[in-house]
C-alpha cells in the first residue's frame, strides 16, 4: 500500500493539477490555440507540397515505376489520402467562418487532436510503403520530432498519438519490409526514436509548463505593485498619486460632455487627539473602519481616496452639488452613529465635509482650493457638518 501511494505521489507531481491548480484552464487554452494555429499552417503547407508531388507521381506514372515498383502507386494513393485528411481538416474551419460564424471553432481541439493522429498515421504509412523502394523511414522520424516540437501534447495526449501510429509503423514495415536485417535496424531505431521524441516532447511541454508559471508570478508581481504604487495600504482606498491622474480625467470628461462633477474634501474632527489620547493604533482603526463606511456609501463610479492623515477625497461623477450634499450628509451621520466604543471605550468619532462643484474649465488646484474653504467653513462651524 505505501509503495502504491508513493507511486501516486509520484505520478501526481507530474500532472497540470499539481503544477497549475486553477491556473490549468487558461494555460490548456492557450497551449491547444497555439497547436491548433501550428497545425493550420502545417496542414496547408503540406497540401501544397502534395499538390507538387501529385506532378511527381504523375511522372512516375508515365515513367513506368507504378509497374516496375508498386510501391510509387501506393505513394499516390498515400498522397490522395493526405488531401482526405486536410479536407476533413478545413471544411468545418470554412463552415464556421461562413456560417456558424463563431469566434473560434468550438471543437477545435478535437479536430486538432484528431488531425494530428490522422497525420501521425499517414506518416507511418508512407514509411510502411517507402519499404517497397527505397527502405527509408525519414518520414516517420520527421513526424516523431515535428510532434515533440510543435505539438503541444498533455501526457494522455502523447501517448496516445505516439502510440497508436507507432503500432501502424511496426506492423507496416514488418509487413512490407522483406530484408530481416534492414527490418531488425528499423526496429532498434524505431524504437529509439520514438522514445527519445516522447521524451523531447515531455521536456519541451513541461517547459511551457514552467515558462507559464513564471508568466503568472512576473504579472501577479506587476498587479501588486501597480496596486501599491495606487493604492493606500491601511485603509484600501486610492491614494494621492492615483487620484490627480483620474481627476485629471474626469475634469477634461466634465469639460467636453458638460456632465456635472462635485469635489469632496472630508477630514476627521480632531483627530490628534485620539492619536495623543488613545494612541496611534487605535487611530489606524478609526481611519480604517472610516474607509469602510465610505466603500459602503459610495457609488462603483465614485472614487474615494486618501489624500493624506486623516484628510479624504470624494470625486462625484455626473452628481450636482445638491445630490453630493444628500450623500455627505448620510455618510456623516453614520460617522457620528458608529459604535466606535467595540474601537476603544468612550471613543467619539465626528466628521466634516467641504464641497465644491465643477464649473468650466476649473482646474484641479482651483477646485482643491474651492473645496477646502468649505472644509474651512465646516470647522469654523463647530465641526461634524457638511458645508457647499
Amino acid at each position: 500500500m505505501d509503495e502504491m501511494n508513493k507511486l501516486y505521489h509520484i505520478i501526481n507531481r507530474f500532472s497540470l493539477d499539481h503544477e497549475l491548480g486553477a491556473a490549468k484552464t487558461d494555460f490548456l487554452e492557450q497551449i491547444n490555440l497555439s497547436t491548433f494555429s501550428n497545425i493550420k499552417k502545417l496542414v496547408f503547407i503540406l497540401s501544397l507540397y502534395h499538390l507538387v508531388m501529385f506532378v511527381v507521381d504523375y511522372a512516375n506514372y508515365r515513367a513506368g515505376l507504378w509497374q516496375l515498383k508498386p510501391g510509387y502507386e501506393y505513394l499516390f494513393y498515400s498522397h490522395v489520402a493526405f488531401f482526405v485528411i486536410a479536407i476533413g481538416f478545413f471544411i468545418p474551419l470554412v463552415m464556421n467562418r461562413y456560417i456558424w460564424r463563431h469566434s473560434i471553432f468550438p471543437w477545435y481541439h478535437r479536430l486538432t487532436q484528431t488531425t494530428i493522429l490522422a497525420i501521425f498515421i499517414w506518416c507511418a504509412c508512407v514509411s510502411s510503403i517507402d519499404q517497397l523502394i527505397h527502405d527509408q523511414i525519414t518520414v516517420y522520424i520527421l513526424a516523431i520530432f515535428g510532434a515533440a516540437t510543435f505539438c503541444n501534447l498533455s501526457n494522455i495526449s502523447s501517448l496516445i498519438i505516439y502510440g497508436i501510429p507507432s503500432v501502424v509503423f511496426f506492423t507496416g514495415i514488418t509487413w512490407l519490409q522483406s530484408d530481416p536485417d534492414v527490418l531488425q535496424g528499423h526496429y532498434i531505431n524505431g524504437a529509439i526514436l520514438i522514445f527519445l521524441g516522447w521524451v523531447i516532447g515531455r521536456v519541451i511541454f513541461y517547459g511551457r509548463v514552467q515558462e507559464f508559471k513564471n508568466r503568472q508570478i512576473i504579472e501577479q508581481q506587476n498587479a501588486t505593485l501597480e496596486k501599491m504604487s495606487i493604492e493606500d495600504s491601511l485603509t484600501g482606498l486610492h491614494n494621492r498619486r492615483y487620484l490627480q491622474a483620474y481627476m485629471e480625467k474626469c475634469l477634461a470628461s466634465a469639460e467636453r460632455f458638460g456632465e456635472k462633477l462635485t469635489f469632496v474634501i472630508a477630514d476627521i474632527d480632531h483627530f490628534k487627539g485620539v492619536n495623543d489620547n488613545y494612541s496611534h493604533q487605535v487611530g489606524d482603526e478609526v481611519l480604517k473602519a472610516i474607509a469602510g463606511i465610505f466603500k459602503g456609501n459610495t457609488r462603483k463610479t465614485d472614487d474615494v481616496a486618501r489624500y493624506g492623515g486623516e484628510e479624504f477625497i470624494f470625486v462625484l461623477d455626473r452628481t450636482n452639488l445638491s445630490d453630493a450634499a444628500r450623500l455627505c450628509e448620510s455618510i456623516r451621520k453614520k460617522v457620528e452613529s458608529h459604535e466606535w466604543d467595540t474601537i476603544a471605550p468612550g471613543l467619539r468619532v465626528t466628521i466634516s465635509f467641504g464641497l465644491a462643484e465643477v464649473a468650466a474649465h476649473t482646474t484641479f488646484d482651483e477646485i482643491f482650493r474651492d473645496a477646502d474653504k468649505k472644509l474651512y467653513e465646516a470647522k469654523k462651524s463647530g465641526r461634524n457638518c457638511v458645508k457647499y
